[in-house]
């Protein structure tokens, strides 16, 4: 029998992940992982943080090394684009080379979605979404006294709490009427709005701008003139190759919920893929938790091995000595109990007694209780929930 060859097309985290767990559970094949950039797969969460802040580098979240691959037997390929691919044949072609595949996964993440007229203001822009957009966000804030960072989600907030950390005037630019608007609850934006206002951030949130030689004029007439500018208005799937090979795509690779997408021998995993859910519906995730779960999902199902049981959704973010958490669905409840205040609150989205949701601010104990009860849909007294006295673990139903 010949030797299988799984080929991933993508050696980011969730592309290095599947790589991985391919020899953990066994694949005795081929395996080679291709990247664009010219460094081996790191996680992305701390690039708009301790990246930045000098904390950490891009060696301690480095996830897969020259030489861990070598060891493992995986044939990493850095700065490598993969260009074309011919479903018939089950080839790849790179700008090295072509090859031939049993399996193909697809782990091509995203790319920063551009800001436009953004280019008029003269300004320096920059995006963080690769390695080489935290050096150069590093090199701008050791140079600025001040940034206007456009976008107020996750991504926007993290960068934003960087620069201010690092002694910088911010403004952050939200078109949404609340930060974090798409993802997170009212409750939950207005904690994050504190966070930032008690730490020296001008929050715009629901009012217009327009870029103007020089700054930023808002809708009241106000004039912002940073000394650079940062992108934050989400990413971009890249599904061009598998658009351009027949693959269904709608922002994203489409996946059924194992990530197989409309070809069997190629799945989609990551940033890139778009999940179809039991309603029709489809979601597109991107996330830390994601990037691993689905990574270890395909290598399971390449090998025959048993899929882990899953787990709820879970999220979380750093801001400033804040953590944020979130899991499950915050969507629908039909009670929301919030327990504690200001710095340090969490909120429970009930659905028939049932936990089906829940955020933390600095609750991060508490935290891992909720998750646990997300995932064994436990029952829970909504009386002794809101008594802010009684132990969290004392609320579950009798």
């Amino acid at each position: 029998m010949s030797r299988k060859t799984v080929f991933i097309a993508g050696a980011g985290q969730a592309g290095a992940v599947c790589a991985m767990a391919l020899r953990d559970k066994g694949f005795q094949g081929e395996i080679i992982l291709a990247g664009e950039e010219p460094h081996a797969p790191y996680e992305r969460p701390e690039l708009s943080k301790k990246l930045v802040s000098g904390g950490r580098s891009l060696a301690d979240v480095t996830i897969l090394d020259a030489a861990k691959a070598e060891s493992l037997g995986i044939r990493l390929l850095t700065g490598c684009t993969v260009s074309g691919l011919d479903r018939d044949a089950r080839k790849v072609g790179t700008d090295a080379d072509s090859f031939s595949y049993d399996w193909l996964v697809l782990a091509t993440g995203g790319r920063a979605r551009a800001l436009p007229g953004a280019a008029l203001t003269g300004l320096p822009l920059v995006s963080v979404r690769k390695a080489e957009d935290a050096e150069q966000l590093k090199a701008l804030i050791a140079s600025s006294r001040s940034v206007a960072v456009v976008g107020g989600g996750w991504l926007g907030l993290e960068a934003a709490a960087s620069c201010r950390q690092a002694g910088l005037e911010v403004d952050v630019l939200e078109m949404a009427p609340r930060p974090c608007a798409r993802v997170a609850p009212p409750a939950l934006s207005e904690a994050l709005s504190a966070l930032h206002a008690a730490n020296g951030i001008r929050l715009h949130c629901g009012a217009g701008f327009s870029f103007v030689p020089g700054g930023i004029r808002l809708a009241d007439d106000t004039a912002l003139t940073p000394d650079f500018l940062i992108a934050a208005i989400g990413m971009e799937a890249n599904d061009g190759l598998a658009a351009a090979a027949g693959l269904a795509t709608d922002r994203g690779i489409v996946v059924d919920s194992q990530f197989r997408t409309s070809d069997p021998s190629i799945f989609a995993i990551g940033d890139c893929a778009v999940a179809t859910q039991s309603d029709g519906s489809r979601l597109r995730l991107e996330s830390w938790q994601n990037a691993n779960v689905s990574g270890l999902a395909v290598a399971c199902q390449i090998t025959g091995t048993p899929l882990p049981a899953p787990e709820p959704l879970w999220f979380w973010s750093d801001q400033f000595d804040a953590k944020v958490q979130m899991a499950g669905s915050l969507e629908g409840a039909e009670e929301v109990i919030l327990r504690g205040s200001g710095t340090e609150q969490m909120a429970f989205h009930l659905t028939g007694g049932r936990l089906i949701g829940a955020w933390a601010l600095n609750c991060a104990r508490d935290f891992v209780l909720a998750r646990r009860w997300l995932a064994q849909g436990t029952r829970l007294a909504a009386d002794r929930l809101a008594d802010g006295t009684q132990p969290l673990k004392a609320c579950t139903a009798a």
